[in-house]
């Protein structure tokens, strides 16, 4: 826990998510950018830090035009490399309540990601990287998220947002993500599926503590909606309801903006508490608008 105790620090933090980048597809006239780790960075970027997302994407018109709306977005280029697949592509469903329902394209350019020495000298400089169980569907990928995680020095927060989607998850990738994690970031749908996989038993606290144990995790954070969200620490339990009433257009990249609050507010050594209230308004604000990243200002969070 070292790692998060020292005083606060005006350091420009260097934070990467390794993973899918893709088109959100939510209807055949409306495509936008998206792919968790490529989330969690644009919003670590928001939010002062030195961010990049790390992926693949085709020699095709999809890809091309994901170069020119991240770069149109803010976001880094240098370590999104392109391959012979074509460009991943997610059609996304959204129920009455904004949900997502998402049907994935396989074989794409992120399912090959390659490990190069680029990557190798950029894990090697970060403060936080975020990794999911998603694009380790793939032998290629998984390979490459691996080696980049085992790169990072020990000082750096590695943290598992698992988004757990569709079949492509099993209980070894899972467990050996967690084996490489310091925290592990996941939702109310989430956590039952992985207690079953792992046979763990008891109520919703007893299941994070287990984990905790079992894989040495420092924190573990469930977020649960609109009933809120939960941070176990080793030394501390918060739990929080959101505080300010939204009109939800929809959920995508709200769990990604999420965590990259929680990064960045470890970073700078804020309060559990404070980190989880800003965590919440965020999301919230993510639920209030379409698409995976949204337009706001960080001013703007109350802290």
């Amino acid at each position: 826990m070292e790692k998060y105790l020292n005083s606060m620090s005006e350091k420009k933090f260097i934070i990467a998510g390794i993973g899918e980048i893709l088109w959100d597809v939510l209807s055949p006239t409306d495509k936008r950018l998206g792919g968790a780790p490529a989330n969690f960075a644009y919003y670590a970027g928001k939010f002062g830090a030195e961010s990049y997302p790390v992926s693949s994407i085709g020699n095709d018109s999809d890809g091309n035009e994901i170069l020119s709306v991240m770069k149109k977005n803010g976001l880094s280029t240098d370590y999104i490399s392109r391959n012979s697949h074509p460009t991943g592509v997610v059609n996304v469903n959204l129920d009455s309540q904004g949900k997502p329902c998402y049907k994935i394209k396989e074989d794409v350019a992120w399912d090959h990601v390659e490990m190069t020495a680029k990557l190798l000298d950029l894990s090697k400089k970060l403060d936080a990287v975020c990794f999911g169980t998603l694009a380790q569907r793939s032998a290629d990928s998984r390979k490459t998220i691996q080696k980049f995680i085992s790169g990072t020095n020990p000082e750096c927060i590695r943290i598992l947002d698992i988004n757990l989607r569709q079949n492509y998850f099993n209980l070894a990738s899972i467990c050996e993500s967690l084996d490489m994690s310091d925290i592990l970031k996941l939702n109310d749908e989430e956590l039952p599926v992985v207690s079953k996989m792992m046979s763990l038993e008891g109520d919703e606290g007893k299941i994070i503590h287990a984990l905790m144990e079992k894989f040495k995790l420092d924190i573990v954070i469930l977020t649960k909606g609109a009933k809120g969200a939960r941070i176990v620490s080793r030394t501390e339990d918060i739990s929080e309801i959101p505080t300010k009433k939204v009109d939800i257009v929809d959920t995508v990249g709200a769990g990604d903006s999420f965590t990259a609050v929680v990064a960045v507010g470890l970073l700078q050594k804020k309060d559990l508490s404070n980190i989880l209230s800003e965590a919440n308004e965020v999301a919230g604000i993510v639920c209030s608008q379409s698409g995976a990243m949204v337009e706001f200002s960080s001013k703007s969070i109350s802290s």
